[in-house]
């Protein structure tokens, strides 16, 4: 029998969960099977694996690891999947598209993620680029009405997309996403 200090290691930090701890589990079934098992030590960790496993609809469940005691059997890596009264982990399967009831999400936004529209696009590393290819609009604007554009339409047209992309942003965020989607401009 070996003694051991700790049930398992995060999948992300490597950090050890203590025996009888929480730590986050990943709501998608394949992060969950036998063979890969993840389990975080941290929402953080739980977050840093989501972009590189390419979850659509994710969501971190808080679980709690076996005893010490229950850690001895041969399956000692199983979790035991007892409820969790204070878990994050919704009731029902997630509410299809165009609504009902909303899923609790568990994640926290990023430090750097902003909060407010007007700060969304200021900032040093924020590029002020031209957002649209302004040939193909200058070929769209010919093609429909016969008329030239002006240089100035660039600027303008560039920060309406901005305005909107903020917007989108806003929403994606509220709803505990951290990718704008489609449904996100309305």
């Amino acid at each position: 029998m070996t003694d051991l200090s700790f049930w398992r290691k995060c999948s992300s930090c490597k950090r050890s969960i203590p025996f009888s701890g929480r730590y986050y589990r990943c709501s998608v079934s394949t992060c969950n099977s036998r063979r890969t098992n993840y389990v975080f030590c941290s929402m953080p960790c739980w977050n840093a694996h989501v972009p590189t496993m390419g979850h659509r609809n994710p969501w971190a469940e808080q679980e709690t690891a076996p005893r010490q005691i229950d850690a001895t059997s041969p399956d000692r890596n199983q979790p035991t999947r007892k409820p969790d009264p204070t878990s994050t982990r919704p009731s029902k399967p997630p509410a299809q598209r165009g609504g009902g009831e909303r899923r609790i999400v568990a994640t926290n936004p990023s430090p750097r993620a902003p909060t407010s529209s007007s700060s969304l696009h200021q900032g040093p590393g924020v590029p002020r680029e031209t957002l649209v290819v302004v040939s193909k609009l200058k070929a769209y604007i010919r093609a429909r009405s016969d008329c030239n554009t002006s240089a100035s339409v660039n600027e303008i047209l560039s920060d309406l997309i901005r305005a909107h992309c903020d917007q989108a942003m806003e929403r994606a965020l509220a709803d505990g996403r951290t990718t704008v989607m489609d449904r996100d401009f309305r």
